[in-house]
């Protein structure tokens, strides 16, 4: 080393007047590696400095010989490193490398391809690079580093770990490491080749969940989360930042199709160059182009294509993959370009196979241009791949609706016409339920599907179904009702539609609850449907509107659908005329809508049932309908309490065998009480049981009635509301108090009738408002053991009922009323 000394000396002192370049250097790249790392890997950590003056002095003179003798000097005097979580991140951010800096390919190296098959190691990539140009990514690079160089490396968190532990002590050790601890070492190694393999693989599954429409959200959480943001946007102190917040609310704004909001949010940004440009440029594009739809030839939406176009040109990864899918879209809106479209939609789907929504409008396209039905059933594998990857979006609750509408599409495109509507149904139940931020465009996105792979021919008849489902789906919504055509405009209301089996094969199973329904319905007036047979329910249907007709004193008849309402009669019997398969429910839905019969307000009772039977539950629940399952149930009753989809929809009723609980869910009430009366009465109703102690304290229904739950406020209130509608049908009148009149007492047999009534109302209550059967009573989680049938209570509970209706006419005279017989 004497011989080296005073060159080594030279090198120190050249070094040390370098030093603050290389700092300078340093925090420019470091910049320029973050500004990066924020696109193709954002959780990426960045370090970057230059060599101490003490670690280029030490490394100078290991390697004296070498650098004396070739006259060079090292490649890592400024050194960065870029830590990502997964081997997929280390490729992209080696390709950004590549293609946006000058690499110096003799001195860089890949060191994973140094180890040999059996061997387990140090992992990383090196790059020895230069600056290209006066800026990157939008820092300004200055001209005195251009021309210096710099070593990155590239590894992933597991790989660093085993770096930072291992490396230095393995390759730097002062003495021969044993051989049995290098085994140690290759061991461990090769387990955090292992979990890097397997984090690699989970993360690209939990990516797939990443949203290219929006996440879902309710209109509360919406409106929450936007507040949020814009708080943040407004107070954001870097200008750097804004773009990434501007696109944060213009991606809810999509989700909704506030095209004209996420337009106003990205226009001052349009301009800017850096790693935001091509995100912003797609998506200010897009709208644009959403806006000027109607107008595809101006200059409006000419410009949301270039701006497009750009981001086509430009952009990475997702932002990539969602840019040529505006593309194809922006391409369709134009006249006569079908096949500019159907090439676009192809590069989407190209781009990214693995997203079904992409398949869905490339198969479309494919089809609209001239491929026969026959293409879905020559990619059917493609096909249930993409459904699976939609089942997997729904599991998580995001992509929703579209994940469940192109599910329908698929399906339908694999001729599985009940499962396509189940599907469609669900997408309808969640555009209905939050249609204040899901927007109508998405079901005439699948309209134009429909039209789309039947071009130049007459729809099939299950894609009529499907069409006029999310036709009723459009009416529910307030849409024009054109395009429906009815064949009945009158219905008596309420109105109740009796669901299920209608075979020979199900009158058994439909005769278990025949005894409950006819009592249940005694006295109806209204509607009631039911499916094309004189069979299963379609039978007991028509048992009811004899029981109506007769209690009237008329012939018992069935009517046909088609015959007007008439009075005299309490149930309707569709026939075998309106329709088969999905058809008949399709059309007696198309008629109570245009009849001005609001989902709301029809009751759907179930028994047991087929695939139709199966479709109508869940397209009554779709548009809003509640819908209550007799138990015990079998076929399609039970598997709809089962379907993830449907079980915890609050419109869906598991009713237990009762027919008073029944008779209450089919009830449309008219009470005699105004608003204000039913608070009255309710809050008396409270102080008395209260004063009956049923319950210890601490429980959430012993409490006075300004610290009462809402819901159990509610529980009184409706008990309060139907005892008058009770005492109506049992023969009673409910009139204001008269000191002329003497009010009426009830008999002890009207008391038993009316608890079992009340009991049954109760149930109905509790069950609307998310209770269920427990065996212990846990009003925390709302578990009771008294949702259960009125024969099967005990004496003392049913003597709680018995009780309050005891007390009815005290509670109504308490609000000014009392009870007289006409």
């Amino acid at each position: 080393m004497n011989k080296y000394r005073e060159w080594h000396q030279q090198q120190c002192r050249a070094y040390s007047g370098e030093i603050g370049t290389y700092r300078h250097f340093a925090e420019t790249l470091g910049r320029i590696l973050n500004a990066a790392c924020r696109v193709y890997a954002p959780h990426g950590i960045v370090q970057a400095r230059e060599k101490s003056l003490s670690s280029f002095a030490e490394k100078m003179a290991r390697k004296a010989a070498r650098y004396s003798a070739l006259g060079i000097s090292p490649t890592d005097l400024c050194g960065a490193r870029i830590i990502v979580e997964t081997q997929a991140e280390v490729e992209r951010i080696c390709a950004w490398i590549r293609d946006a800096l000058i690499v110096d390919e003799v001195n860089s190296v890949d060191v994973r391809t140094r180890l040999k098959v059996a061997e387990f190691g140090y992992l990383s990539v090196h790059y020895v690079v230069q600056l290209r140009g006066s800026e990157a990514l939008g820092v300004p690079i200055p001209p005195e580093i251009s021309l210096r160089k710099a070593e990155i490396q590239v590894r992933t968190l597991l790989e660093h770990a085993w770096a930072s532990i291992f490396h230095d002590r393995i390759y730097k050790a002062g003495f021969r490491v044993p051989e049995h601890l290098k085994r140690d070492v290759a061991r461990v190694a090769a387990l955090l080749e292992e979990a890097d393999e397997q984090f690699g693989a989970t993360v690209r599954s939990l990516d797939a969940y990443k949203p290219h429409y929006g996440a879902y959200m309710d209109k509360e959480g919406l409106a929450e989360e936007v507040e949020v943001l814009e708080t943040v946007l407004e107070n954001e102190p870097d200008p750097a930042r804004l773009p990434a917040g501007a696109l944060r609310l213009a991606q809810l704004a999509r989700a909704t199709g506030n095209w004209a909001r996420l337009e106003q949010l990205l226009a001052p940004y349009t301009g800017i160059e850096g790693a935001y440009q091509a995100e912003v440029l797609a998506e200010h594009g897009n709208a644009l182009c959403q806006l000027n739809r109607d107008r595809p030839l101006e200059e409006a939406f000419r410009k949301g294509q270039a701006e497009i176009a750009q981001a086509v040109a430009q952009a990475q990864g997702d932002v990539r993959t969602r840019s040529l899918a505006y593309r194809a879209w922006a391409s369709a809106q134009l006249p006569e370009n079908e096949e500019a479209t159907r090439e676009n939609y192809r590069a989407a789907y190209v781009a990214d196979p693995d997203n079904p929504f992409h398949l869905a409008s490339h198969i479309e396209y494919e089809m609209y241009c001239g491929e026969s039905l026959g293409l879905a059933a020559a990619t059917g594998p493609t096909i249930r791949a993409a459904i699976a990857a939609c089942r997997a979006y729904a599991d998580a609750n995001i992509e929703l609706p579209w994940a469940f509408l192109t599910m329908g599409r698929l399906l339908l495109l694999l001729d599985d016409p009940y499962a396509s509507l189940a599907a469609y149904a669900r997408g309808i139940r969640v555009s209905l339920g939050n249609r204040d931020t899901v927007p109508e465009a998405a079901l005439d996105a699948e309209l134009a599907f429909l039209r789309h792979i039947n071009r130049g021919r007459t729809l099939p008849e299950k894609h009529k179904w499907a069409q006029q489902q999310i036709l009723l789906a459009k009416a529910a919504m307030g849409a024009n009702l054109a395009g429906l055509k009815p064949e009945r405009r009158e219905f008596r209301t309420p109105v109740v539609i009796l669901a299920g089996g209608t075979s020979t094969e199900s009158k058994a199973r439909v005769d278990v609850f025949r005894e409950n329904v006819l009592r249940a319905f005694e006295g109806f007036r209204g509607t009631v449907i039911s499916g094309g047979t004189r069979a299963g329910v379609a039978g007991l249907a028509g048992e009811l509107a004899a029981a109506g007709a007769k209690a009237l004193g008329y012939v018992p008849t069935n009517l046909p659908y088609d015959q007007p309402a008439d009075d005299r009669y309490t149930a309707l019997v569709v026939s075998d005329g309106a329709g088969y398969g999905a058809g008949a429910p399709l059309q007696y839905w198309t008629d109570l809508l245009l009849a001005g019969v609001r989902p709301g307000d029809v009751k759907v009772v179930g028994i047991d049932g087929g695939p139709i039977a199966a479709f109508e539950y869940r397209l009554a629940l779709a548009l809003g309908a509640q819908v209550g399952l007799l138990t015990p149930s079998t076929r399609a009753a039970a598997t709809l309490q089962l379907d993830p989809d449907w079980k915890d929809d609050p419109n869906l009723i598991v009713l237990p065998k009762d027919a008073m609980t029944l008779h209450a869910f089919i009830l449309a009430p008219r009470p005699a009480l105004a608003p204000e009366q039913v608070d009255a009465v309710a809050q008396r109703i409270h102080l008395k049981f209260l004063d009956e102690h049923r319950y210890s304290n601490p429980d959430s229904a012993m409490q006075p009635w300004d610290n009462l739950r809402e819901d159990l406020k509610n529980s009184n209130r409706m008990q309060a509301s139907y005892a008058a509608a009770f005492l109506e049908e049992a023969g009673y009148r409910v009139e204001p108090l008269s000191q002329q009149m003497t009010p009426s007492t009830l008999s002890e047999d009207e008391i038993d009738r009316l608890a079992e009534m009340e009991h049954g109302r109760w149930v109905i209550e509790r069950l609307q408002s998310g209770w269920r059967y427990g065996e212990k009573r846990d009003p925390s989680n709302k578990l009771s053991p008294f949702l259960i049938p009125w024969e099967d209570l005990s004496k003392e509970v049913r003597g709680y009922d018995c009780n309050a209706v005891r007390a009815w006419p005290a509670r109504l005279a308490e609000a000014g009323l009392q009870l007289s017989r006409p």
